[in-house]
């Protein structure tokens, strides 16, 4: 179990594995993340990444604006790309007595509303 903080991220879209040589939909976690346990929220699914050195890609990238450090160049950040593959939480059945006389043997569904039926309501 990891003891690292957890910071929970809001990706906006998945990226095509193509962009760093692999197939499938991955999702982009910037650098300034690397440190933490990351939960990852993506339209209303989840996974966790314990570790973002252990992305199955990187890529840099310079600062979309512009932004330089004390010595004038242009500041660099880093992408980590994880295989997106959300936790999926199974939904509990529901049951209604629609779905359940619509299962049931037309023999058993004949009796049952015949004995329905048969009741007189005052």
């Amino acid at each position: 179990m990891s003891n690292k903080r957890l910071k929970t991220y809001i990706a906006k879209t998945l990226f095509d594995g193509s962009v760093i040589g692999k197939e499938g939909k991955y999702i982009a976690i910037p650098n300034k993340l690397k440190d933490f346990k990351i939960l990852v929220k993506f339209n209303n699914q989840q996974m966790t990444i314990e570790k973002w050195l252990n992305a199955d890609g990187f890529r840099r990238f310079p600062d979309k604006f512009g932004r330089k450090d004390s010595s004038g160049n242009t500041l660099q950040y880093t992408l980590g790309y994880f295989k997106w593959n959300p936790i999926v939480k199974e939904q509990p059945q529901q049951h209604s007595i629609f779905g359940a006389l619509a299962q049931m043997p037309p023999e058993q569904y004949e009796k049952l509303r015949a004995k329905l039926h048969s009741k007189k309501v005052v």
